[in-house]
């Protein structure tokens, strides 16, 4: 099979773009995306609200958080990530890093990840929708799961929550990013594979940041 290598940083591209330079350091950054996220207009409160009620948009969230719930190996996650790209050779190992028994398991769950967010797509725009609407719906179907509760007054668990939503958002944006590229060729598998890696990378970050806050407590 010939090796395919992709820039995993020029997939997320689209999904940087949105929110700027996106960093979930405590010491810079937890406040503002605070703030983002807790300072939206009543109408896109409204639109959240219709997005997060959306069975598509629900399917793609819920399993996306179960599979954050998955044991990652993050030493193997930054040995992929410590040079910005992912190849066919690393993406037969990402589906055991991320947390997944078998490569069969893995393929088939990004399928039904990928056929939900393309449904939402077709309905909602996904692709041109504000990040940050995003992001609250995201924390809303997040609330109704109880994965990350909204409810929650723990001002590190608050930042964290935030930090995990802004990285899925970004990464719906790298997802779309790949195209027509599908879970049916190499190309996309090690296209979406890039889009995972740096998606729980940033939530790693997230986490790093979560514990430092604990300490500072």
């Amino acid at each position: 099979m010939k090796k395919i290598k992709i820039s995993i940083f020029s997939i997320f591209t689209i999904g940087v773009l949105s929110w700027g330079i996106i960093s979930c350091n405590s010491e810079e950054s937890t406040v503002p995306q605070q703030e983002i996220l807790n300072n939206q207009a009543k109408t896109q409160d409204f639109k959240a609200q219709d997005l997060a009620s959306d069975s598509d948009f629900i399917t793609y969230v819920s399993l996306s958080a179960e599979e954050a719930k998955l044991p990652k190996n993050h030493e193997a996650l930054t040995k992929i990530m410590k040079d910005g790209t992912v190849d066919t050779e690393e993406i037969e190992q990402l589906p055991f890093v991320i947390g997944y028994d078998t490569k069969d398991l893995f393929i088939e769950v990004q399928q039904k990840k990928l056929n939900a967010l393309n449904a939402a797509d077709v309905k909602w725009n996904l692709k041109k929708m504000d990040p940050i609407l995003l992001t609250d719906a995201i924390l809303l179907v997040w609330d109704q799961i109880d994965y990350m509760s909204l409810s929650d007054s723990n001002l590190c668990k608050r930042e964290r929550r935030n930090c995990y939503g802004i990285a899925n958002s970004t990464a719906i944006g790298a997802h779309f990013a790949c195209g027509t590229l599908d879970l049916t060729i190499a190309a996309g598998i090690v296209c979406h594979g890039a889009v995972l890696a740096a998606h729980y990378y940033m939530n790693d970050n997230c986490d790093i940041a979560y514990e430092r806050c604990i300490k500072d407590k």
